[in-house]
């Protein structure tokens, strides 16, 4: 009688509240991974990546993949600008920390937050610190109008 072929071994399945954390894990690391080995990576761009991947995952479906408002306003240029553009920063943390998402108030980690502010605030041409947003540094930035110098 031949003999029985071994099994092949069975990968273990995810469990499923796992899952949307290592997916969390795996998008913030894209934009590091996917960068020129000579481009340094700035702290402030891995917090905007995560923020981003926050965004995604607590905010598009309001806010819009874009950025460009679905139920909830936009998030990007004219949109931006109308609502949010003379809040300092620390304003808009707050903002974030206090009411989003709408749904399920306080349920974003105060790391979640800043990740978040960082991204909002990139993607509206705001200039952040290369060290990222942190509760020291949040409290003295200014709205992006009054964060470079004025021109003579």
């Amino acid at each position: 009688m031949p003999a029985r072929p071994t099994p092949t071994p069975r990968p273990a399945r995810l469990n499923r509240t796992l899952l949307p954390g290592l997916l969390a894990l795996g998008l913030a690391a894209l934009p590091v991974v996917a960068a020129p080995a000579s481009a340094p990576v700035s702290a402030a761009q891995v917090q905007a990546a995560r923020g981003e991947t926050v965004y995604v995952l607590a905010c598009a479906m309001c806010h819009g993949d874009r950025l460009e408002g679905l139920s909830g306003p936009g998030l990007r240029d004219e949109s931006f600008e109308a609502g949010f553009a003379d809040l300092p920063p620390l304003g808009l943390h707050d903002l974030i920390r206090d009411t989003m998402p709408q749904d399920q108030r306080g349920t974003l980690s105060p790391q979640e937050v800043l990740d978040v502010t960082a991204y909002l605030l990139g993607e509206n041409g705001h200039v952040l610190p290369d060290t990222g947003l942190n509760a020291g540094n949040l409290s003295g930035l200014l709205p992006r109008q009054q964060d470079t110098p004025p021109s003579p």
